[in-house]
């Protein structure tokens, strides 16, 4: 019996990491939780419970989130070994909502547990969002990315409500299997037992809410102004970056740019993260880019790119966040993964363009957690490409521009890892932003399933915030999103090229939009009156 639990803790893992994208089986997610549970509901001692849930997460890591070490001949050696590290510990984070579990289940009965650990793993997803140690990737919700219908209901409670639905399902049929294991037969009267019926009807319901919604959405696109926009992947090597010429790599993307507008005129060009890369400390800010001013002009597009901004003080008049400048006593500075949004405008005209931050930093690949704090963490993991000490926006607003003849565009401007964050998202929605536009360099992970799962990510924000996504990334996947999570038009990865297409202006609030993250908070919160019900519990008696 005991190594039938191992094959239980190895089936949850391959049906929940085969889950997620770009893989196919989403429906694994529904059902990937029972083999786990059903393992663990049988009595045990705790280190051997602990062992089954370790396989199982370090079995769903690898199979879901193995490409981050990158796995490419110029991979630097710091990221290999931190996709290792992550692959060995984040299994223990998923181990969480079981212990609550299992705690629950000895203060209060088995059934307490079951039905709380739904909430308890909501909680957990969220609470491993938050904060700049987090990592949010594997949020079971992203697993019905492909499940297009279904998945409609994350306008109403965002991925946190989907994973919820999900949680709920595999509960409900663990603890129907439970109980026909426990009896070794199956009465007819299972058949109509409630927690039969409540699975099926999350499994229904879901679908037919995303039946009508989807066409109510399709007619509120056709009803929107549309802008035309284009995306410009110029598939440069992430690795030689940082060393070309910056100004070569410019002239790379203007050249595509301008092939795309002789076939088509875009009112908005969309560059991939850092498509304009270091230019000097006197270059690296808005100002040193007005050098693309009469190019914008000539061609009347607007331009969305992402650049490295660097910010220079004086010495005495620095901030207590800046930090020194090899080589210049005199000096201080910031430097900040950013991205600039330029219209075409008098050259004249004082209107400074508006200019986005990446608030979001990938920990210890951008940014060394608390580095602020203890400075000497940033010399001792700084890795090999040298961008790993950006400094952190602080000021989240769309980035606003007028539109000839059309209402002006308020666009929510999300650099690479800022599109996992669902929160983060939902607030430009929120403040008004009609268009999302992601920006990123997910070449570090080629032909590996970071690229398109990544992608597939930003489709699920698309449907908690009703916008559609002009997505551009250095090397794909490059495309557009409709406010339906469906792709409209993608760019074939690894190529170098630009895409166009008429997207819409929308302003709808979702109920996820307006209320943000509702169900996540309230289930942490009955998490917490739980278990500190159940330490009362264990006290009393």
């Amino acid at each position: 019996m005991k190594n039938m639990r191992y094959i239980y803790a190895l089936a949850s893992g391959l049906l929940l990491g085969a889950a997620f994208p770009p893989l196919p089986t989403w429906f694994g997610a529904f059902i990937g939780f029972i083999p786990i549970l059903l393992a663990i509901l049988t009595p045990a001692n705790e280190k051997y419970h602990n062992r089954l849930l370790y396989i199982c997460f370090f079995v769903m890591h690898g199979i879901s989130n193995w490409w981050v070490s990158s796995w490419q001949t110029e991979s630097d050696p710091f990221l290999f070994v931190s996709g290792f590290a992550l692959w060995l510990g984040h299994p223990f984070f998923f181990m969480l909502p079981f212990v609550g579990m299992r705690f629950l289940r000895n203060r209060f009965g088995d059934a307490i547990g079951l039905i709380a650990f739904p909430f308890l793993w909501t909680a957990f997803e969220w609470l491993h969002s938050l904060g700049d140690l987090s990592y949010p990737w594997l949020s079971l919700g992203y697993t019905q990315a492909y499940n297009t219908v279904w998945v409609q209901i994350a306008e109403l409670a965002g991925v946190w409500g989907v994973t919820f639905a999900l949680v709920s399902i595999n509960v409900l049929l663990a603890s129907l299997f439970k109980e026909i294991i426990a009896k070794r037969s199956i009465h007819w009267r299972m058949l109509i037992s409630p927690r039969l019926i409540a699975a099926l009807g999350l499994c229904i319901l879901p679908w037919y809410y995303g039946q009508i919604r989807l066409p109510e959405i399709t007619a509120l696109e056709r009803n929107a102004q549309h802008i035309v926009a284009g995306v410009i992947q110029p598939n440069i090597n992430p690795w030689k970056k940082w060393q070309g010429s910056s100004f070569d790599q410019i002239a790379a993307h203007q050249k595509i740019q301008d092939s795309l507008n002789a076939l088509q005129h875009l009112d908005l060009a969309v560059w991939s993260e850092t498509g304009v890369p270091y230019l000097g400390l006197t270059n690296s800010n808005p100002e040193g880019l007005e050098f693309l001013r009469p190019w914008i002009n000539d061609s009347q597009t607007a331009l969305l790119t992402g650049f490295s901004e660097a910010v220079i003080y004086k010495k005495q008049d620095a901030p207590y966040y800046a930090k020194p400048i090899p080589n210049d006593l005199t000096i201080m500075g910031n430097f900040y993964n950013a991205a600039i949004l330029m219209e075409p405008r008098d050259m004249a005209s004082p209107l400074k363009a508006p200019v986005h931050r990446k608030m979001r930093l990938t920990p210890f690949g951008e940014n060394i957690p608390f580095g602020d704090i203890f400075p000497f963490l940033e010399r001792w993991l700084q890795w090999g490409v040298g961008i790993s000490t950006w400094s952190k926006g602080k000021v989240q607003k769309p980035l606003t521009i007028a539109m000839a003849g059309k209402d002006s565009l308020r666009l929510g401007c999300i650099i690479c890892i800022e599109s996992v964050y669902p929160g983060f998202v939902k607030n430009y929605a929120h403040d008004g932003a009609n268009l999302l536009a992601v920006i990123t360099n997910d070449a570090w992970y080629n032909y590996t399933f970071g690229p398109e799962q990544h992608y597939r990510i930003s489709a699920i924000r698309a449907i908690e915030n009703r916008r559609a996504i002009v997505r551009c990334a250095n090397s794909g996947v490059s495309g557009f999103i409709s406010p339906n999570g469906i792709s409209y038009k993608e760019l074939q990865p690894y190529t170098t090229a630009g895409l166009s297409y008429k997207v819409p202006l929308l302003t709808e609030k979702t109920l996820y939009v307006q209320w943000g993250d509702y169900l996540p908070m309230g289930c942490t919160a009955l998490t917490v009156l739980l278990l500190f019900g159940g330490y009362l519990r264990k006290k009393k008696h």
